[in-house]
């Protein structure tokens, strides 16, 4: 988990060392204005303390790459990693649309079958030079997938959710997450949740 930075922290303690001073005196009797200035600071005091608590909060909350805290149906970059089978970039040498399951289901989205020529096997390690993987179509006016297009693809083999796939654009910070996390990734467990949805839905992933 990634911890509050030093300055944080300070702010923290000042704010709370400042309403902790206030509102010990504000059981002191006092002249009509000053009662109200000490309220005033006082006020000001609790800002500042919910200011500081909520930088402290999201600090504590974004130990996950993607942003979500550990309460969330989401996965993070190293679950992500442990959750595929399989991570491999190449180049697209064939397309075709892929078959949809019987019965197929109502809210089944056009499913195409690339063949990549691998160019780097990520999990694992090494593997065939040529690899057929099933994804999502490209929909809402992204372009469709080309021949020789590079892609990097995340394999679920998961019955609830697409391969993840990158592409152009996308590919370079995708590789510089994965050569971060891939070490924490490979010693990380899947979460049961991804493994055994219990409501049919599928959380994302980062």
């Amino acid at each position: 988990m990634t911890q509050p930075t030093d300055t944080d922290e300070t702010r923290l303690r000042r704010a709370f060392q400042m309403i902790g001073e206030e509102a010990g005196q504000a059981d002191t009797p006092q002249q009509p204005h000053a009662a109200s200035r000490r309220r005033r600071v006082l006020a000001s005091g609790l800002v500042t303390v919910a200011v500081a608590a909520t930088v402290l909060v999201a600090t504590l909350s974004t130990d996950r790459p993607d942003g979500s805290g550990d309460g969330s149906q989401s996965l993070s970059v190293a679950e992500s990693i442990a959750c595929a089978d399989t991570i491999v970039e190449g180049d697209v040498l064939a397309i075709r649309d892929t078959r949809p399951p019987e019965p197929k289901p109502d809210d089944w989205l056009p499913h195409v079958t690339v063949t990549l020529a691998v160019k780097d096997w990520i999990k694992p390690e090494e593997g065939p030079a040529r690899l057929d993987v099933d994804i999502a179509a490209p929909s809402g006016g992204d372009s469709p997938i080309a021949m020789g297009e590079r892609l990097l693809i995340k394999v679920w083999n998961h019955p609830g959710i697409s391969n993840r796939y990158h592409r152009t654009g996308e590919l370079e910070p995708t590789r510089e997450s994965l050569a971060r996390w891939l070490p924490t990734g490979m010693k990380t467990s899947c979460p049961d949740f991804w493994k055994h949805p219990r409501d049919g839905s599928v959380p994302g992933d980062s």
